[in-house]
């Protein structure tokens, strides 16, 4: 780097080595020479307006913009919200039939034990009423006497039906 030559008011010279740009004088200028951010400079540059009033307009526009996004996220986290309530919704219904499945297959399994073992016995005594709805699962229904046993006998020990309602008859 050669020195320059400048002329003093005093009518005195001066030298002077050019300015050592840095790294961070290296990227401004390579941002404001090949990038859309020094079209932007240039268009804010040549408006016609004081500094303050650049600087309110610039942060008005960042408050707007961090306003929109607000909104979206908002927006965003109530849809997710809505989705894990459907999924939630979703994971109940799975639990409830996997409960109706097990008691169905328990159901099944007795009634095949049933049938093989051929336990052969006489209804002693109906509980549930003709025409009764949503008997629950492992309700007592009827009693049975065993062979030989006293059919009278074994129905009289036991109490009545259980707590269900019967069904309305239609007129």
């Amino acid at each position: 780097m050669c020195p320059t030559e400048i002329r003093l008011a005093d009518g005195h010279a001066a030298s002077a080595s050019p300015p050592v740009q840095g790294l961070g004088d290296k990227i401004a200028s390579l941002l404001l020479a090949r990038s859309p951010l020094g079209l932007l400079v240039r268009w804010v540059a040549g408006i016609r307006a004081s500094v303050h009033a650049k600087l309110l307009g610039a942060f008005m526009l960042v408050a707007l913009l961090l306003i929109a996004m607000t909104a979206m996220s908002l927006q965003t986290i109530a849809r997710l919200s809505r989705q894990s309530q459907l999924l939630d919704q979703a994971h109940a219904r799975v639990d409830s039939s996997r409960e109706i499945q097990h008691a169905l297959a328990m159901q099944m399994n007795f009634t095949g034990m049933a049938l093989l073992l051929r336990d052969e016995g006489t209804i002693a005594k109906i509980l549930v009423p003709e025409g009764t709805q949503d008997v629950a699962v492992n309700d007592v229904i009827a009693v049975l006497a065993a062979d030989g046993e006293d059919v009278k006998a074994a129905g009289a020990g036991v109490a009545s039906a259980p707590k269900t309602a019967p069904a309305a008859q239609a007129p």
